[in-house]
Order: C-alpha cells, then structure tokens, then sequence
C-alpha cells in the first residue's frame, strides 16, 4: 500500500509540476535527456546488465572500478549530468544514462530496456520503486560503500517503519565503515550488513607526478575562497580553487577584484595562469597528482568538511576545518598525518606555512602512500564478492 501511495504522489507531483519541470530541464541542461526521464532509452539492449546508480563524480569514479572488474556489461544511472559529462569522456565504452521519474511504469522500462541482471547503488541515494521492481522480480540488490550521517539517521528514526520496509528489498549492505552498522541496524538484519574497506580509497599512487606544481583548494565554502585567494597571491605556485557550488564563483571574482588579485576561469584560459578557478565539472581529480598539498573544504560549515579520499589517493597532504562529524572515522584512519585548522582566518597562514615547509610536506606525502596502500584493494573485493555471492 505504501507503494501505491508513493508512485501516486510522484505522480501527481509530476503532472502538476510539469511546466516548472521543463524549464528546470532547460536551465540544468538535461532537456536532452527528457525521453529518459520518462523511461525511454530507445531500443532494449541484447545483453544482460548490471545496473548501478550514483549521484556524483566521485561515487560514479568507484563504482566504474567495480563494475570494470564485473562479468558483462554494464549501465550507470545518475540525476547528474555532471557524471554522464565525467562518464562519456574518461570511460566512452561505458553507457551511463539519467535515472527516470521514480515510478513502477517507469522503473520497469529501465529495467526492460537493459535487461537489468542485479541492482547496486551507490552510498545513500535510495529510490523506493527501483528497490521494490527489482524486489519483485528477484534482482540482487546490493548497497555499496553504505553510509548514513547523524542527521539523516534522525530523520529516517522518525520514518522507521517505511524505511524497514524499503530496506526489504536489499540483499546486502555493504557498509562505508564498521561505524555504519550501529545505523543500518535499525533498519536491516544485521547478516545483511558487511564491511570489506571504503570503497572511495581509491590508490592513484601510480598517476602521480614527480613534479608538484600545484596547491589545490577543493570544495570550498564561501568565505573560505577569501583566505585561499589571499594566500595564493603571495606564494609562488599554481593555485586552483574549486568550489563546492558554482554559484560561490561570482563572490570570488568579485573578491578577486576588489584586492587586485589575478584569477581565471578554467573554463577560459585552462591551466594557463597562476590562479584558476575550476568552473569546469570533473576535472578536478586528474589535478591531484601534480598537487604539492591541498586543502578540502566544508570544514567551516554545518555540513561538515567533504571527503579528502580523494587528495589522499594520490598521495598528497591536506589539511581542513574542524567540522569533521561525517569523516570521523577516516579522519582516525589519517591521524598521524591529518592537518586541522580552527579558525576560518587561519587558511592563509597554514597555505604560506605549508608552501615554505616542503620537507614536512615530503614526509607526509610518504605516510599517506603508505595509509593508501594498506586500504587499497576494496573494488576487488566488493566485485568478487558481488560475483560469488549475488549471482551464486
């Protein structure tokens, strides 16, 4: 019944949104993918799938390591374009299209069309008629690098019974880390739960440079950008600034301005000058191994700082806010190596200091490699298990 009221809502939600819908298309750029909301994706597929889900650049960036190492073919579905962007030029024989209005009608097409042979989703983005078509028709369903913040464990709390129900659907959960167990277990059997590493403990070790000439700031939070952009005037190395949301970039030109300091768009004059500002999507990653340090962003805000997986993965130090309640745990893992700043204002001088300090910036580099190496190898297991024990 549950179901039923669901796929009304949407429903309904849809029809009378629908003119706010295609404008919303228009303006994120997904006008081209209109058919495939509506669960068009043109003619089905000969060959069985394996069907995974992500929502940014980042989960579709671990999840291609699992599916790579998976038999068959596989589709990648997302809400963002950003990934199918990401997809279509880094892994052009992948196929990746955007997940359809979250309907039984629709969903069922989805699954017609690749002939859809098991169901993984990526991390937290739960949609209940994908698990409950899959439920139905007997697909394995399995959750992977599992993860539930404080906050949306709350929330969820006050939803139990639908979520539990949800959750039936779900084969195994493989969960982020072993902290996650004390969430899911309120919703799932605790045999369905099973942790075999973080799968965003990606090892890039061998795409990294031996010429660092790079300090990058990721997922900055407005004002962080303002201490970043001060400190990268007076240091002589390449910057770039990426921020969290793009509608931060017209505050830090602005600001860029207002003290005489030079910046650029990625988007306009690539790596070409000493400042850039990364208004490009997917892009960033491949940066990161040409990076002397890093700073990751979000440590100043509510939401907490964002994963620093990434600069770690290719061996380089970095260093963020205090507001760490949704990486606690990796946060451990890097400990010895973990540089924090309390104050907002303090991001300028821990820039200079670092740009100075290369030899203490060296022996961080080496420990970190060595934390990488010792958490490498998730994809591998989570694929071989996927392998034994879904399709067994």
């Amino acid at each position: 019944m549950i179901y039923l009221f669901y796929n009304i809502f949407v429903i309904f939600l849809a029809s009378s949104l629908f003119p706010f819908l295609l404008i919303y298309l228009f303006k994120t750029g997904k006008i081209p993918y209109f058919f495939q909301y509506f669960g068009y994706y043109g003619k089905h597929r000969k060959e069985i799938h394996h069907l995974f889900h992500a929502v940014s650049v980042g989960e579709a960036k671990s999840i291609i390591e699992v599916s790579r190492r998976l038999e068959g073919k596989s589709v990648i579905t997302t809400t963002c374009i950003p990934v199918i962007n990401y997809l279509k030029r880094n892994y052009p024989e992948c196929e990746c299209v955007f997940y359809p209005l979250d309907t039984k009608f629709t969903v069922r097409l989805l699954l017609d069309t690749f002939k859809v042979r098991g169901v993984y989703i990526s991390e937290v983005d739960y949609w209940p008629c994908l698990l409950k078509e899959a439920r139905d028709r007997m697909l394995p369903v399995c959750i992977l690098n599992a993860r539930i913040s404080e906050g949306t464990y709350r929330f969820m709390s006050f939803f139990r019974s639908f979520w539990v129900e949800l959750f039936k659907g779900v084969d195994m959960i493989i969960v982020q880390n072993q902290n996650m167990n004390r969430y899911f277990e309120t919703f799932v059997e605790k045999r369905k739960l099973l942790f075999l590493g973080n799968l965003k403990f990606e090892n890039n070790l061998d795409k990294t440079s031996d010429k660092k000439g790079l300090f990058i700031a990721g997922s900055t939070h407005w004002p962080e950008e303002k201490y970043i952009l001060e400190a990268a005037d007076k240091i002589d190395i390449r910057t770039v600034i990426a921020p969290r949301n793009m509608s931060s970039i017209d505050n830090i030109l602005a600001y860029a301005k207002s003290k005489n300091i030079d910046v650029s768009l990625y988007s306009e004059k690539g790596m070409a000058e000493k400042i850039i500002i990364m208004d490009t999507f997917g892009i960033l990653s491949s940066l990161y191994k040409d990076a002397l340090f890093s700073y990751v962003g979000g440590g100043f805000t509510r939401t907490g700082v964002h994963s620093f997986l990434e600069p770690a993965s290719y061996g380089c130090p970095f260093f963020i806010g205090p507001n760490i309640k949704n990486f606690k745990v990796e946060a451990e893992e890097f400990d010895e190596v973990l540089i924090k700043v309390n104050k907002i204002e303090d991001i300028k001088d821990k820039i200079i200091d670092l740009y100075k300090d290369k030899q203490s910036v060296q022996s961080k580099t080496e420990k970190i490699k060595s934390i990488v190496m010792k958490n490498s190898g998730v994809a591998k297991k989570i694929a071989k298990f996927i392998m034994v024990n879904m399709y067994g």
